[in-house]
């Protein structure tokens, strides 16, 4: 079965008032997902999050899965994007980190150019 790739993104507003927009998108993912479980890797975060958001009955029911099928699909999601939000953390505490670093290192050379 050829399916179409998965819009790229949920535009912002779409996200927060378009209800129509978010079932439309819905259908759409859990169509990838009752064909291919493996197509969720080509989700983007805001697809995942529509995933995770839904009620989960009206996922199982879209996806033709029991809904204990498709809390687990919700829960694989949530951990996803709780990964990408501590990966996310991280990598600003490293920058942090680093122009801290940057800012200290400057300052004898500059003091140094002072005397």
């Amino acid at each position: 079965v050829s399916l179409p790739k998965p819009t790229g993104t949920i535009d912002e507003t779409d996200s927060r008032g378009d209800v129509s927009h978010d079932q439309s998108e819905l259908k759409h993912l859990a169509e990838y997902l009752k064909h291919d479980l493996l197509s969720i890797i080509t989700f983007n975060s805001e697809q995942q999050q529509l995933l995770v958001d839904s009620d989960t009955s009206t996922l199982a029911h879209l996806m033709g899965r029991t809904e204990r099928y498709a809390r687990g699909v919700q829960a694989s999601c949530q951990c996803h994007l709780d990964e990408l939000a501590r990966d996310k953390e991280t990598m600003d505490i490293l920058k942090l980190y680093h122009h801290a670093r940057s800012a200290s290192e400057q300052q004898p050379a500059d003091k140094k150019k002072e005397t």
